[in-house]
């Protein structure tokens, strides 16, 4: 049986608020690592933050921002966290040996998903929950690729609730 952290304080800082994990179970926000054929993961590394913006975001214009305007503190955190993400992702942000692994996890595990995600997009969602043995899908309505971050409550009662009450 594969092992998953026993709580999202074991995860990089980035993948906290997307993973939760316990003993009933984990819930996986939309996840990246392995690799689907005809539903690329977006290179990460060759986006403007404009883009990013873009392609994470239902409706990005709330949350543009210029980050040559940032305070230099707030600018130096940015580029850390973007190393850290090139250090525990790789560049091309996928594993070749995950699915394969994620094969034989034995939790039950509700994936959710963005239906405005186009980092990677719902199908890889949906290849990513046929992974794992005991997952179920979940596609969230005009939610893009960070939905804690900026639409929580449309990840609250599904965390709240019981995992895997609903699908999409």
């Amino acid at each position: 049986m594969s092992q998953l952290p026993t709580s999202s304080g074991n995860l990089p800082p980035s993948d906290r608020s997307r993973t939760h994990v316990s003993d009933s179970g984990a819930i996986l926000v939309d996840a990246v690592g392995i690799e689907v054929p005809g539903h690329p993961i977006a290179d990460f590394f060759s986006l403007t933050m404009d883009q990013v913006f873009t392609l994470s975001f239902h409706d990005p214009e709330p949350f543009r921002i210029d980050p040559a305007t940032l305070p230099p503190a707030a600018q130096a955190i940015a580029v850390g966290n973007r190393a850290a993400l090139a250090t525990y992702a790789g560049t091309a942000m996928s594993d070749p040996t995950l699915a394969g692994r994620l094969a034989h996890l034995e939790l039950p595990t509700l994936v959710l998903w963005g239906d405005s995600d186009q980092i990677v997009d719902p199908g890889y969602g949906r290849a990513y929950a046929a992974a794992i043995p005991l997952a179920r899908f979940q596609l969230l309505k005009d939610t893009g690729h960070m939905p804690a971050r900026y639409q929580a409550c449309s990840i609250r009662p599904v965390r709240c609730g019981t995992p895997g009450a609903g699908s999409g």
